[in-house]
């Protein structure tokens, strides 16, 4: 066997004598006198809020789940919501309608977008001509129902919002 030499072998360094001391433990706390716990910081907050509450006219619930809770009061500060008038029932209706149709004409470009790759690709598919077909008497009315929606709603909004202003 061949010998090491003496640097090339890592020499531990002893501990010092102070890491080899036991450290001692804190003392116990002090145990607490018999008798009630001294009020907390969380104690004395609740009671500040209990007053608050009672000083404000709005009492705690002091009782258990079978005690009623008080109704609320509507806030005077604020006006009471306004009814909806008629016409709102309408351009609600007339929303859904044009929300509908521009979905059909998003899967119409969808469609159509499907039909241009698919030729563009060489497969000589009918998913274009389909498309074509259904484009004068389908596809061009949904979007002119779309464009005068569109139209028809803004009008709508712009002639309740006048005539709110007006009031």
């Amino acid at each position: 066997m061949r010998a090491l030499h003496p640097s090339a072998c890592a020499r531990v360094a002893p501990a010092p004598r102070w890491a080899l001391r036991r450290s001692r433990a804190p003392p116990p706390p002090p145990r607490a006198a018999p008798g009630p716990p001294p009020p907390s910081q969380d104690d004395e907050e609740a009671a500040l809020l209990l007053a608050d509450l009672e000083r404000y006219g709005g009492a705690a619930p002091r009782g258990g789940p079978d005690t009623p809770t008080p109704t609320p009061t509507r806030d005077p500060r604020f006006p009471p919501p306004k009814p909806q008038p008629p016409s709102s029932a309408a351009q609600d209706a007339l929303d859904k309608l044009l929300i509908a149709d521009f979905f059909f004409v998003l899967a119409a470009l969808a469609w159509l977008v499907a039909g241009v790759g698919a030729q563009a690709a060489g497969a000589g598919s009918g998913v274009a001509d389909a498309w074509f077909l259904l484009w004068p008497g389908v596809f061009q009315p949904a979007i002119g129902l779309l464009m005068a929606g569109a139209l028809a709603s803004g009008g709508m909004g712009w002639w309740r919002g006048r005539s709110e202003g007006g009031e």
